[in-house]
C-alpha cells in the first residue's frame, strides 16, 4: 500500500471521531490498521499541545453565509469559549457533524 498523505489521515481521524465508533470497528470499515489510525490521532493531539505550550496559534478561515450571520447577529444560538479565549458562535440550527469536525480541528474535541 502506498504511503498516504497527512490530509488523508486527518480526514480519516476526523471521520472516526465524528462516527462515534470504536477504533477497531472504524478502521475495519476503512480497511486500515487500527494502530495507524490511533497513532495519527495521538500525533495531532501532541502537536496541538506543543503549539499551545509555545503560544502558537494556527490561522483558520471559516466561510460564513449571510443566512448564518443573520442568525448570529439576532442573538439566537450560543457561544462556545475555547482555550486561549477563542470564541465560536453557534446558531440555533447547526449541523452537529460539521461542528464536531470543526472542534476536532480546533483541538477542542
Amino acid at each position: 500500500m502506498a504511503r498516504e498523505s497527512r490530509a488523508v489521515w486527518e480526514k480519516r481521524v476526523a471521520g472516526w471521531v465524528e462516527s462515534g465508533l470504536g477504533g477497531r470497528e472504524y478502521a475495519a470499515r476503512l480497511g486500515v490498521k487500527e494502530a495507524t489510525l490511533r497513532h495519527w490521532k495521538w500525533f495531532w493531539g501532541r502537536e496541538r499541545r506543543r503549539r499551545r505550550e509555545r503560544g502558537e496559534t494556527k490561522a483558520a478561515f471559516l466561510e460564513v453565509s449571510p443566512a448564518v450571520s443573520a442568525q448570529l447577529v439576532g442573538g439566537d444560538g450560543f457561544e462556545l469559549v475555547l482555550e486561549g479565549e477563542r470564541r465560536l458562535r453557534i446558531p440555533v440550527a447547526f449541523d452537529e457533524a460539521a461542528l464536531r469536525r470543526l472542534l476536532v480541528l480546533l483541538g477542542g474535541g
